[in-house]
């Protein structure tokens, strides 16, 4: 949407020193997943774990590309420093009664995840969208539940398009591969 081309768009200093404001996210992510634990409250009284995750570019990392985890210099981590603060604004934002509840934070950048992950530019949500992936005969063979190995199925979204509802949807592909029976006699 235009939101999203906006902000990716913007043109943001390489020395780090100016970030967006909070408002020019186009979207976040917020979870939980300690509320979708049942146990949590037991283990962990008066505790959660929360995460928040907004669009970045890598464009924005490049000044630190090539450096090794640990070894990024002040500048980068005063650069972390910056979206963590940023970050933690957009959630007080959405959630004010967690303002000073906040005990620890991490700050994961498209750095991190191409070190974490074997990820290319930060990458971690699915393939690239785009009509090769759709029209590619490799990937018609590969992007399905039944693997080459006995008894390995794949589930996920990219076993079928992009978003949770495909993901959804191949979790229930998959288990119709594996039990044999047609989709509709599932649904």
């Amino acid at each position: 949407n235009a939101a999203m081309s906006a902000y990716l768009k913007m043109d943001l200093p390489s020395d780090g020193s100016r970030l967006p404001s909070f408002k020019d996210f186009p979207c976040l992510f917020l979870a939980s997943s300690s509320a979708k634990d049942g146990d949590w409250a037991r283990r962990h009284p008066n505790k959660a774990a929360i995460e928040v995750l907004a669009p970045i570019r890598p464009e924005w990392f490049a000044p630190w590309a090539g450096t090794k985890l640990g070894n990024r210099g002040d500048s980068y981590k005063q650069f972390k420093d910056k979206w963590r603060d940023l970050l933690l604004k957009a959630l007080y934002e959405h959630y004010p009664q967690t303002e000073g509840c906040v005990a620890f934070t991490d700050v994961g950048t498209p750095l991190s995840n191409d070190f974490y992950l074997a990820s290319i530019k930060g990458e971690v949500y699915a393939l690239e969208n785009n009509a090769k992936r759709f029209l590619s005969s490799d990937a018609l063979v590969a992007l399905h539940p039944e693997t080459p190995l006995p008894g390995l199925y794949m589930t996920g979204q990219d076993t079928a398009v992009v978003g949770v509802v495909s993901a959804l949807f191949s979790g229930l592909f998959t288990a119709c591969r594996i039990s044999y029976k047609s989709f509709f006699k599932v649904v």
